[in-house]
């Protein structure tokens, strides 16, 4: 990507495209790891990192409508993230932390907060709000649901009741044909919908034809689905 745009170091990109590149490298990592974790039939596993790969959308986006303001709010949830680190280390490690190393600690928090006075954790539905994909966030919603979260319908794939009453632990959930190819169409979607976005962003200097190639492999995917039965192969 950056040979192709006649750039040597990343360092040639303003900071808000040094950022597009490192959701594109982050997607590209998100992306293998649901394929691995599907072909191992980790379903919950696979849907939780299907969950990041929306989120890489959404900041793409958020960057793609008003590049500095997202950039300030990755600022302030970068200071507030430490900022809560080190009250809670402060006020809980206080027994165990030695008084120069508290005494640093707490000097650090203080420098951040005089610098960084504004700070605020990164809101999805804020960051999706007015942009291309705001639509994404239902398909957030359902991956947090079922999946990334500690909710009832995610504690539910592990504890099975029997019809004898007794309930059974489990593990590992065995997923369905249809979850699995869901769980596949939304990370290769939320993948390309990110690709094209940041196409955009440069500028249609973005490797094109390569992204219209994985459009067309898609396609074809798609149309070969539902997968061999009996099989969870998205493929």
């Amino acid at each position: 990507m950056i040979d192709a745009m006649g750039a040597t170091d990343l360092n040639d990109f303003s900071v808000p495209k040094q950022t597009v590149f490192g959701l594109v490298a982050r997607s590209v990592g998100n992306l293998q790891g649901v394929d691995l974790l599907l072909r191992a039939e980790r379903i919950v596993e696979a849907r939780t990192i299907t969950r990041c790969l929306v989120e890489n959308l959404v900041l793409l986006a958020s960057i793609y409508a008003r590049p500095d303001r997202t950039l300030e709010e990755l600022q302030r949830d970068f200071v507030k993230s430490r900022v809560v680190r080190a009250d809670i280390l402060a006020k809980g490690g206080s027994d165990v932390i030695e008084p120069e190393q508290l005494a640093r600690l707490q000097a650090f928090a203080s420098d951040l907060r005089g610098r960084h006075p504004k700070t605020s954790y990164l809101n999805q539905t804020r960051l999706a709000a007015d942009t291309f994909a705001e639509g994404a966030m239902a398909t957030y919603s359902l991956l947090s649901d079922d999946a990334a979260h500690a909710t009832v319908a995610s504690l539910a794939r592990h504890i099975l009741l029997q019809q004898s009453g007794a309930r059974e632990l489990i593990p590992y959930p065995e997923p369905s044909v249809s979850e699995a190819c869901h769980t596949a169409a939304t990370a290769t979607n939320m993948t390309l919908g990110l690709l094209l976005g940041s196409r955009d962003i440069f500028g249609n200097a973005l490797g094109e034809q390569d992204i219209l190639k994985l459009h067309t492999e898609l396609s074809a995917v798609k149309a070969r689905w539902p997968p061999r039965p009996g099989t969870l192969d998205p493929t």
